[in-house]
């Protein structure tokens, strides 16, 4: 091959590529939304305002920002639901009170929804395992409930929820397309690791 043909094949291999947009990648923080944002404004007094040389007033021409995010621990609270219960004196026959109302979907049980909503969606969406949940529950409110009863109150939750859950299992089973989850593990094989897939 001569100069001239290395020159003109190189020439061929050039690409011309089309310009195009490309969003700027954004460092630091996310904006913090509105309505959480709180302003405290930390101002002079009155005589502060006044200038310390000659005494004239002082007049604002800037303004100093500093944001704080802070979270606000869960706040726990225990309602005693007290009912009195009520006889005839006289004939000693006719008892009456008031019916408990339903406070908790749990019969008799401890946990009021809240707390079972906590409990489930930490469990299920956050894939925290129960000793976890006691532990922060034990750190949030100096509540202690046993690994037991956090498996008895899932337990019956579900049991409360399988209505809901055979009908969205009934009409994902008669949807045409489905959604299908798949996920690379790395499994050891005979001593060696292999890709392997696991569909959900």
């Amino acid at each position: 091959e001569t100069v001239q043909d290395c020159e003109q094949q190189k020439e061929e291999e050039i690409i011309e590529v089309p310009a195009h947009n490309r969003r700027r990648k954004k460092h630091g923080r996310n904006s913090i939304p509105a309505e959480l944002i709180t302003e405290v404004t930390i101002d002079l007094s009155e005589e502060e305002k006044k200038c310390s040389c000659c005494g004239g007033e002082l007049h604002q021409f800037d303004i100093k920002e500093h944001t704080v995010v802070e979270r606000i621990p869960a706040k726990y609270t225990a309602t005693r639901y007290r009912i009195p219960v009520y006889s005839c004196s006289r004939c000693k026959n006719g008892v009456t009170s008031k019916e408990m109302p339903i406070v908790t979907p749990i019969n008799k049980g401890l946990a009021g929804i809240w707390l079972l909503v906590f409990v489930l969606v930490s469990k299920y969406q956050y894939h925290l395992p129960l000793y976890r949940i006691q532990r922060q529950i034990y750190h949030e409110s100096r509540i202690w409930f046993t690994r037991s009863t956090l498996c008895t109150w899932v337990s019956q939750s579900c049991g409360l929820l399988e209505r809901i859950y055979t009908g969205l299992l009934k009409l994902y089973q008669s949807s045409k397309i489905k959604h299908a989850d798949e996920t690379r593990v790395m499994v050891k094989v005979d001593g060696k690791l292999r890709e392997c897939w696991m569909w959900t």
